[in-house]
C-alpha cells in the first residue's frame, strides 16, 4: 500500500521500517513510541492549532538519525530504528557498568537506564517537532529548497546559507530542551533521587541533572572536536557549541518554571554533563575527556554562538511568517520558543 510515509521515506532516499521483521519486544517498542510521540504531537497541537497532523514514523537504518520536512503539502517526521537500538543498548550497557551509577539502587536500575533512553529519544524526537513548529520545513519550501532536514547530512541546495541551518538547528535545539525539560523534569520521574544534589541544590535536582546526562551522553557518542575555524562550512553547529546552547536552554526553562534559580539550574545542569562524561568514559573504555565542551565555554566559543543568535532575529521575523500557529500571543511564545 503506497501511503504518504511511504512516499515521504521515499523522496528522502530512505527506507520504510518494516515492523513485521522486528522480534516480539522490538514491535512492542515500536508501537510504544509512535503512539508516545503522536500522543505528544496532538497535545501540542492542541494549544497551537487543533487538529493539525504530522504524518510520525520510521525508517530502516542503523545509524542514528532522523529528518523533519514539509513535503507534498503535509508535515512529516521520520525517525531511524537505530535511535531506538543505539540508545537503548548505549544507556543500559552503562547502567550495567559496576563503576557507574553507584548511588542507583541495584534494583532500579533497569528502570533508570530505561527513563535515560526514553528521555534521550524523546529529545531526538522534539527536536524534529521543533523544525516544525517553528517554521524551519515551511522556510525552506517558500526558498525552494530541497525540503528535508536531515540530523546527519543536510541536503543542500538552493538559497539557504550554512549559518542559515546552524541557526535552525540551535532553534529546534531550544525547543526540544523547553519540551524535554518540562517531560524530563515535570512528568517522567526518575527512579532514583541522589541524595548529594538534592541537599546541596533542592528537590528536583536529580531530575535536572539526569536529563542533561542523557542529552550530553548521546552528543557524546557522536563527539567532534570544536574546530571554530570551519564551523561555518557545516549545516550542522559541532556537538559540544549545541550542548553548551542545550544547557543554556535547560537552565532558562528551569528559571521560568521556578524549579531552580538560573545560576543554581546551571551547577546541575553541568553536574550532570560532568557525570555523562565520566559515564561515556567508563562505556567507550576511553579516558575521560571533556576538551571539546570547555572548548566551547571558551571565548572563541561564545563569540561564535553570539553570531548564531544575531543571525537567528534575523530569521526569526521570517520564520513567525510561517509557523505553524501563526504569531504566538507573547505568553505563548515564552513558553514555546524562548
Amino acid at each position: 500500500m503506497d501511503t504518504y510515509f511511504d512516499r515521504f521515506c521515499a523522496a528522502a532516499g530512505v527506507i520504510p521500517l518494516d515492523g513485521e521483521s522486528l522480534g516480539y519486544e522490538d514491535q512492542e517498542e515500536l508501537v510504544n513510541c509512535l503512539r508516545g510521540f503522536m500522543t505528544y504531537a496532538e497535545r501540542h497541537a492542541s494549544s497551537r492549532k487543533p487538529g493539525h497532523h504530522i504524518e510520525i514514523g520510521f525508517f530502516s537504518a542503523d545509524e542514528v538519525n532522523a529528518f523533519a520536512a514539509t513535503w507534498e503539502g503535509q508535515d512529516g517526521i521520520a525517525i531511524s530504528w537505530g535511535v531506538v537500538a543505539t540508545l537503548r543498548e548505549a544507556f543500559m550497557s552503562a547502567m550495567r557498568h559496576p563503576n557507574s551509577f553507584s548511588w542507583i539502587p541495584t534494583e532500579a536500575r533497569d528502570a533508570a537506564g530505561t527513563w535515560l533512553y526514553e528521555c534521550s529519544k524523546f529529545f531526538v524526537f522534539l527536536h524534529e517537532l521543533g523544525h516544525i513548529w517553528n517554521g524551519h520545513t515551511s522556510l525552506l519550501v517558500h526558498r525552494g529548497v530541497a525540503p528535508f532536514i536531515e540530523e546527519i547530512r543536510a541536503f543542500g541546495g538552493g538559497e539557504l546559507g550554512n549559518l542559515d541551518r546552524q541557526t535552525m538547528e540551535m532553534d529546534a535545539d531550544g525547543f526540544a530542551s523547553a519540551g524535554i525539560f518540562s517531560l524530563g523534569v515535570g512528568v517522567m520521574k526518575f527512579p532514583a533521587v541522589h541524595t548529594g544534589i538534592e541537599q546541596e541544590f533542592g528537590p528536583g535536582a536529580t531530575q535536572l541533572a539526569m536529563v542533561s546526562l542523557s542529552i550530553y551522553f548521546v552528543f557524546r557518542l557522536f563527539d567532534e572536536a570544536a574546530d571554530f575555524d570551519g564551523e561555518e562550512n557545516h549545516a550542522h553547529p559541532s556537538p559540544p557549541l549545541r550542548q553548551l546552547i542545550i544547557a543554556a536552554s535547560l537552565a532558562a526553562a528551569s528559571a521560568r518554571a521556578g524549579v531552580f534559580e538560573e545560576d543554581n539550574a546551571w551547577q546541575v545542569i553541568l553536574h550532570g554533563m560532568t557525570s555523562a562524561e565520566d559515564v561515556y568514559a567508563r562505556h567507550a573504555q576511553k579516558p575521560s575527556d571533556d576538551a571539546a565542551f570547555q572548548a566551547a565555554r571558551s571565548k572563541e566559543g561564545k563569540k561564535y554562538i553570539d553570531k548564531l543568535l544575531r543571525h537567528w532575529h534575523i530569521l526569526h521575523p521570517q520564520l513567525d511568517q510561517l509557523k505553524r500557529g501563526g504569531i504566538l500571543p507573547p505568553t505563548q511564545e515564552i513558553l514555546d520558543d524562548d
